[in-house]
């Protein structure tokens, strides 16, 4: 039987881009996610330093597979799914947008947890689908949401 997976979005859910660190307890957080028994996946935007940060602070041996896209898409988040043999019910998506992360997540039948902090802290979501399962404004806090597999 596959594992769970989460995936994971990068800037200011995993790195604070405006202080050119990591999230405080970003490397305990996916230690203990995986310690938990989920497959990990980082999906962030092809930007020339995003591949640079993962790897300069070592996150990449984190993660089953890191993917940097032009566009984010519901279609690659079930690619993903598809390929780790995951269900989405049973299945995470960790973000601080609502209206990508969030909303690729709710439509691809994947629990979300919405880290409403930095820029995009007061993005109201517009639809049901843009509505997080769950709010935190901690990283730390997603390990009380995230049961072990």
């Amino acid at each position: 039987m596959s594992s769970p997976i989460i995936i994971f979005d990068l800037n200011r859910t995993l790195y604070d881009p405006e202080r050119h660190q990591l999230v405080d307890h970003a490397l305990f957080v996916l230690e203990s996610c995986r310690s938990r028994g989920y497959a990990l996946f980082l999906v962030s935007h092809n930007e020339p330093t995003r591949a640079e940060v993962v790897d300069s602070f070592g996150l990449r041996s984190f993660f089953r597979d890191s993917f940097f896209v032009d566009g984010k898409s519901p279609e690659l988040f079930k690619t993903i799914l598809g390929a780790a043999g995951a269900k989405p019910a049973d299945s995470f998506v960790i973000g601080d947008v609502v209206k990508s992360e969030i909303l690729f997540g709710n439509i691809c039948g994947m629990k979300t947890i919405w880290v409403s902090v930095g820029k995009f802290k007061d993005q109201v979501p517009q639809t049901v689908t843009q509505r997080p399962t769950y709010t935190t404004k901690d990283l730390l806090a997603i390990l009380s949401l995230i049961p072990p597999v």
